[in-house]
């Protein structure tokens, strides 16, 4: 009797199983027809699409990937890659991915140290932006125009330390807050070879004992952090929904007052909070209306 509950339960798992998987593929061709039927080029879109089927799916998935972590097998992959040569190719993938509930992962020429741009815990897809990296120069206005997908290379200036200009300018005029009284901006890094969990969690263990260390000697309530250098250690959402109160852990820590100011702009253009990710603000009708339930 108990071999037949067994051979039963083994039945039901691999049909739910089954069901799952062929709802996923199914969901999968969807997006793909979506995009070509709502692309003023179908033809054009399907030269940037990139699936696991494709052979340049792995390259290009992995080419701006500078942390072993996030190489493991074991990593959740996006469904399709993306890598739009026009704004309209943008719209198209925005619009699809929202009609068959596809998260989006916009990943772009800057570092990304929580893999937030190409990882997801959800189904999603990879808006890719290397294609737009034309940098242009107005020498008339002082202004360069630097497309999304571009990088600095190695012509970069890192201005860790503060003040001078710097403390003229008031913390409210720019999401950047952390200006008068602070003295330097400290970046924590440690870099390995090694593959695998263990030598990960040594390592990471080993930057956030420094990390704690370094508490006194540091900006206090809030603990201030630089947004371009995601840290997951300074909290994240909650899955679905978060509150403001759960988002206000990181948030005050990367914009201190300027967090509700963005709270407010994320209302009135993403009400749906469509693009989410684990550090993302969230708009005001959804905390408010998770209170009132």
């Amino acid at each position: 009797m108990k071999t037949r509950s067994i051979s039963g339960l083994s039945f039901v798992f691999v049909l739910l199983f089954s069901s799952s998987w062929a709802a996923s593929a199914q969901n999968h061709e969807d997006f793909l027809q979506c995009l070509s039927l709502h692309s003023q080029n179908s033809t054009s879109i399907s030269q940037v699409i990139y699936t696991p089927n494709n052979s340049s799916y792995l390259p290009i998935l992995q080419f701006s990937i500078q942390n072993l972590r996030f190489m493991s097998s074991d990593t959740p992959k996006p469904t399709v890659i993306v890598t739009p040569l026009h704004e309209s190719q943008i719209l198209t993938v925005i619009k699809c991915s929202r009609t068959h509930g596809m998260q989006i992962r916009v990943r772009s020429g800057g570092h990304d140290y929580e893999g937030l741009s190409y990882v997801s815990e959800l189904p999603f897809v990879i808006l890719d932006m290397i294609n737009f990296k034309s940098i242009t120069v107005d020498t008339e206005t002082s202004t360069a125009w630097v497309q999304s997908g571009s990088t600095v290379e190695a012509a970069e200036m890192i201005l860790s330390p503060y003040g001078g200009k710097m403390d003229e300018i008031s913390e409210y005029a720019i999401p950047f807050p952390h200006r008068a009284g602070n003295l330097y901006k400290i970046q924590h890094l440690v870099y390995w070879e090694e593959e695998g969990e263990m030598a990960a969690e040594r390592h990471i263990s080993w930057i956030r004992r420094l990390y704690s260390y370094m508490a006194p000697y540091v900006s206090k309530f809030p603990r201030a952090a630089y947004i371009n250098y995601r840290d997951f250690d300074v909290g994240v959402n909650k899955q679905g929904n978060t509150s403001h109160a759960q988002a206000s852990i990181w948030g005050t820590k990367y914009f201190k007052n300027n967090f509700n100011r963005l709270v407010k702009v994320k209302t009135m253009v993403d009400p749906g909070n469509f693009f989410r990710n684990e550090q993302s603000i969230p708009p005001i009708s959804l905390w408010r209306k998770k209170k009132g339930d």
